[in-house]
């Protein structure tokens, strides 16, 4: 039995399962709103990290005054900057980036209207409420390392090369990372017209360079403005391989604040094989701790048929990182945007 005494009191017992997760339900009574009821501790198996009695502690619908990090230090480890559950680790000395938050128009390495073909003119504005406004109508939010982005550093686009290197430009490149954007569509292409999605994509780097658009490889999560969810292959720019789309994972987006998340990362198996393994996440109540992992994908070959043009295999594995990850949404005229970042994580 562990006790906590904070404003809101509780206590709980750990209880271990057969999937090595730990959950407990309870009741809290706060004393300064007199607010009663449910927490619940969702506890993992740490093997990573230790904390309390090696626990990791997500605690939900806690009044906003309460921390998770006032219970154990240790938890610095669970939660960005902003207070958002992580859902792997952050690799040692791994490349991080946070949207600046008090003025994003002034990060280096955040570009906001990276491609010629989009207004350069198009920047950020204060909703006066801790978020930022992005009214263009194509948008392509440009995450770089702390290494920037030059194209002259890129020694080749060969991929069967860069497969062989593991990096497009160096090796502080984004190729294992969780991104998360948190996300307020308010007005687009209506449902009925087919509409655009939300798409956060890692693994390559410009895509508009003229040497075959073999810069431009990608993975690609994507949110659809009504709810569903598909991932995407692009071998080269522009051509795209999509997995079937799955319907209705969420209500649909307009109107309101939703975190979305997109992880890309290698597995290794044991006879040696190198598989990225891709994971959609919703957070549907904003609140950034509750995250529902939505849809998945292996790419194990047999997806594409057109890495030949970059002097890959036909359906080469993007295995190798890229120095640019992007935030991308077309045909919605105002998102209201927080939070974001790039993390570059643990593979497993």
């Amino acid at each position: 039995m562990i006790a906590i005494f904070l404003p809101v009191y509780f206590s709980f017992d750990v209880i271990p399962n057969l999937h090595g997760m730990k959950v407990v339900k309870f009741s809290a009574f706060d004393t300064i709103s007199s607010y009663t009821g449910p927490v619940n501790v969702t506890m993992i198996s740490s093997r990573i990290y230790p904390s309390i009695g090696q626990l990791l502690y997500a605690v939900h619908y806690l009044p906003s005054y309460i921390n998770p990090m006032m219970f154990d230090s240790n938890l610095q480890g669970f939660y960005d900057k902003f207070g958002v559950l992580k859902i792997y680790p952050t690799s040692h000395d791994g490349e991080e980036w946070y949207m600046n938050m008090t003025a994003p128009n002034n990060d280096t390495r955040f570009d906001i209207a990276h491609d010629e073909r989009y207004d350069k003119k198009s920047i950020l504005t204060d909703n006066r409420d801790g978020s930022w406004k992005e009214q263009s109508p194509q948008v392509r939010l440009d995450v770089f390392t702390s290494e920037g982005y030059n194209e002259s550093k890129i020694a080749t686009f060969n991929q069967t090369e860069l497969s062989s290197k593991g990096y497009m430009q160096s090796h502080r490149d984004w190729k294992n990372v969780e991104m998360t954007g948190f996300v307020k569509y308010n007005e687009g292409k209506s449902e009925k017209d087919h509409p655009d999605q939300f798409t956060w994509y890692a693994r390559g780097g410009d895509h508009e360079t003229s040497d075959k658009g073999c810069e431009g490889s990608a993975y690609k999560g994507q949110l659809s403005f009504n709810g569903d969810s598909r991932f995407a292959k692009e071998q080269y720019f522009v051509n795209y391989d999509f997995t079937d789309t799955k319907v209705n994972v969420t209500s649909p987006l307009k109107g309101k604040w939703f975190g979305f998340k997109f992880v890309v990362y290698n597995i290794q198996l044991k006879n040696d094989s190198t598989y990225p393994k891709m994971e959609n996440w919703i957070n549907e109540n904003a609140d950034g701790v509750t995250w529902k992992k939505v849809d998945e994908k292996i790419d194990n070959g047999g997806w594409g048929t057109k890495g030949h043009h970059c002097m890959g295999s036909p359906d080469e594995i993007i295995t190798w990182g890229g120095p640019i990850a992007v935030f991308r949404w077309d045909n919605a005229k105002d998102v209201d945007i927080k939070d974001f970042s790039v993390r570059e994580i643990q593979s497993k």
